[in-house]
């Protein structure tokens, strides 16, 4: 599978989720509280997986001179994981492992 298909199915789930939560009876208080626990999720497994595609001296380099940090370094300093395709099928893992928590956890709750 490339890694656009990957892409459009953690898309087509994140959005099947999202439909199914808002046709839901559940307050929207509780719906904001329910998408933002998602996107904690969702980004505490994205960080780790993309530094690991990142050089590591450059990283270390950042990290000792934060006041060096730009737009520009981080750009930099993070494509070379974007181009690596390895780090794709990694992401899709685990975002993939997430949404199927997500959808196990709704439907334990009947939320869905």
């Amino acid at each position: 599978m490339d890694t656009k298909t990957e892409e459009r199915d953690i898309k087509e789930r994140l959005i099947a989720i999202v439909i199914q939560v808002e046709n839901s009876k559940i307050p929207d208080a509780d719906k904001e509280l329910l998408y933002a626990q998602m996107s904690k999720s969702l980004n505490s497994v994205v960080l780790p997986i993309l530094l690991k595609y990142v050089n590591r001296e450059e990283l270390k380099g950042l990290e000792m001179n934060p006041s060096k940090v730009t737009v520009d370094t981080y750009v930099n300093l993070m494509t070379p994981a974007f181009k690596n395709i390895e780090m794709y099928k990694e992401l899709n893992a685990v975002a993939n492992e997430v949404l199927t928590d997500v959808e196990t956890a709704l439907k334990k709750e009947k939320i869905v």
